[in-house]
């Protein structure tokens, strides 16, 4: 006893010398202990498997009908990936869209109060024609257009002609006739309405919104004021009811602008005064946007749906008949029979397993590298704690859970022992998972992008708040990838739109 005592103060629990015989003897257990829970793959292995040549001929001992799991998962991996994304409306989008369509009108409204209304005067006195022509007219043109309104009249014989090309012949004659039967006052006060008329509409003229750039067009130019009152109202309640069933209907991303053009102007032909087309179909495209986005639970649904149409992909052999011969490679449908009369010769492929933990041995040192030029002073029951929180990977990917739990590792590891053991640790993991195991890739590399960000970024965090925000991120991240993974389906949108 007292001999013991004297070793313990001698050699103490946390010395280098102790530290250094158990060391071996930690390296030995993560060594085996890794291999072991990651190498799932080699200890059922067929030797006789896709790709691999035959070793001799082998014929079917019995009659069977067999189904090809290989070659029917492929097809439907295939109709998960080829079934349609399934769309939905975005309401906000929508939201958006009609406020923006709303505000644009207003800004009409707001144009054309400026302008004052119109018709100037009753079209009993003059033809819509004539009072807008009157409102256009140059200082010069309007001066010979009052004198006509404005002067005395004469006999029919003795009437004054219109001097040729200052003002529209047809303007000319009725301003004219207009003369002959009214008094000068009521001659005064048209000319003063019309000269009201003229200023309020160089006022809105010189209001007209601007486009930002050269190429860009304006919403809004004078044929705006080129509308009567009541046509202006009329176009303002069909352009709302157009973009409402437009949107009904659905805009997806990226879908042509010729294609919208053409919508919007089939929804307002003969909707809208034959005058506000062009500008009805002008505020309609400014105004709409994309309001489609991918429904992800339908679009799941209906590639999960398209993937259990897929009939099984059966195998037919007769007894005698040949399955594979000496030295062909064994295809999908060849392993199938091979693997259902059990002449795959499996058993543990103790070459890759040994191979497999060359590469395990491999990745240890560059821990140990890594944790060598980061944490000079981790304790052993560190290093313990880290490989039984590496093996966590595997036990979970055995139990089939979904997904794996790289995300936690990175985030455990890195706020414990820092970003660069978090890195390590994950991204090793991520190598040596699809090697020794059989995973989906889309799970897998989701779940490793979430690991990675999580082992660069928790080890920099300190509050909860900053953790849950890195949990969101994590989140979106690992959703994103594996949306793009597996629902994307690189189907083109006017393939969306035909069908």
């Amino acid at each position: 006893m007292q001999r013991l005592r004297h070793f313990k103060k001698q050699f103490p629990s946390n010395s280098p010398r102790c530290a250094g015989f158990r060391s071996p003897l930690l390296l030995a257990f993560a060594v085996l202990a890794l291999t072991s829970a990651l190498g799932h793959r080699f200890y059922n292995a067929p030797r006789l498997d896709v790709g691999k040549a035959a070793t001799q001929t082998i014929y079917a001992p019995a009659s069977a009908t067999v189904e090809d799991a290989r070659a029917t998962e492929e097809k439907r991996k295939a109709a998960r990936k080829d079934s349609i994304s399934v769309l939905m409306l975005d309401q906000a989008a929508n939201q958006q869209i009609y406020q923006t369509l709303r505000q644009q009108l207003e800004q009409g409204t707001n144009l054309r109060q400026l302008a004052g209304s119109f018709p100037i005067v009753p079209t009993s006195v003059l033809s819509l024609r004539t009072q807008s022509y009157l409102r256009k007219l140059s200082e010069n043109d309007w001066l010979t257009a009052q004198s006509l309104l404005t002067a005395v009249p004469s006999t029919r014989s003795a009437r004054p002609k219109p001097t040729p090309g200052a003002i529209d012949p047809q303007v000319t004659a009725e301003l004219q006739a207009y003369r002959q039967t009214s008094d000068i006052a009521a001659a005064f006060n048209l000319v003063q309405t019309i000269a009201q008329a003229r200023f309020k509409y160089l006022t809105a003229i010189g209001s007209l919104p601007q486009p930002e750039t050269p190429d860009a067009k304006s919403v809004y130019n004078a044929s705006l004021f080129e509308l009567t009152d009541a046509d202006w109202q009329q176009t303002q309640t069909k352009v709302l009811e157009a973009a409402e069933r437009i949107l009904a209907q659905g805009i997806p991303v990226g879908l042509p602008e010729s294609l919208l053009q053409n919508a919007v102007q089939i929804q307002i032909r003969s909707w809208v005064p034959k005058p506000a087309e062009p500008l009805a179909t002008q505020l309609l495209l400014t105004s709409l946007q994309p309001n489609l986005m991918r429904d992800d639970e339908q679009t799941r649904l209906r590639a999960e749906q398209a993937a259990q149409g897929i009939q099984p992909e059966m195998v037919t052999i007769q007894q005698g008949d040949i399955i594979v011969r000496l030295g062909a490679t064994i295809t999908s449908e060849e392993f199938a029979l091979l693997d259902h009369f059990k002449l795959s010769r499996r058993g543990t492929d103790w070459s890759s397993l040994i191979g497999f933990g060359v590469l395990v041995s491999g990745s240890i040192g560059v821990y140990w590298l890594v944790e060598r030029r980061f944490h000079t002073k981790l304790r052993q029951r560190d290093r313990l704690l880290i490989c039984l929180l590496t093996l966590t990977t595997p036990v979970l990917i055995a139990l089939r859970v979904p997904s794996t739990n790289l995300p936690a590792v990175g985030l455990l590891i890195s706020t414990v022992y820092g970003a660069p053991l978090g890195i390590t640790v994950t991204g090793l993991l991520t190598v040596l998972l699809p090697i020794g195991m059989m995973l989906d890739w889309s799970h897998l590399l989701s779940s490793a992008a979430g690991g990675l960000l999580c082992g660069a970024m928790a080890g920099r965090l300190r509050s909860r708040e900053e953790l849950s925000l890195l949990g969101t991120a994590v989140g979106m991240l690992q959703g994103g990838l594996y949306l793009l993974f597996n629902v994307a389906s690189g189907v083109a949108w006017y393939t969306l739109l035909g069908s």
